[in-house]
């Protein structure tokens, strides 16, 4: 019974402590940022049924501070479609991180790395664009200049020839 008795005292003092140095809910969530879309398309191809398709997608991208000058990232994208017949609607589901990345920042130098977009004039940044595994380092070297250098072990950039693709990394 006395080991009853402890446990019991040692499980109070526990939460008791917990508690006392529990962060608020408002302070726990403050700097996240949270964006993202909703998107329903509908296909009709033909006058028949079965060809009709509801498609629907949603990302969205979480973004936490971890500590000063350090924040991580995270998008992941829902995916559905539902393809309907005359007995009965057949369809796919998919969930999956798309980008997740960590990102320092100080007043002139920022490191990205992770799966994260390449944002540059030859590439698309938008939503399903150019995506990379890799790292990411640029200097502001005055009020017009910054200089960056990358690395990728993998990207989805996709260069066409006639009928012939390339893949390029950058």
């Amino acid at each position: 019974m006395k080991l009853a008795k402890l446990s019991l005292a040692a499980i109070m003092t526990v939460g008791a402590l917990s508690t006392a140095n529990a962060t608020p809910l408002e302070e726990a969530i403050k700097g996240v940022e949270l964006k993202g879309f909703v998107r329903y398309r509908f296909y009709n191809e033909s006058d028949r049924l079965k060809d009709d398709r509801h498609r629907f997608s949603a990302p969205f991208t979480f973004v936490m501070p971890v500590a000063d000058g350090l924040k991580t990232g995270v998008t992941v994208r829902f995916e559905g479609s539902d393809y309907a017949d005359n007995s009965a609607i057949n369809g796919s589901l998919g969930f999956d991180a798309v980008k997740a990345w960590f990102q320092y920042s100080n007043k002139s130098f920022t490191l990205k790395g992770g799966r994260f977009e390449i944002a540059t004039p030859l590439t698309n940044p938008g939503y399903g664009g150019t995506k990379g595994d890799g790292l990411l380092a640029t200097v502001a070297l005055g009020e017009n200049f910054t200089f960056a250098a990358a690395a990728f072990t993998a990207t989805n950039v996709k260069i066409g020839f006639g009928g012939a693709h390339l893949g390029a990394g950058i």
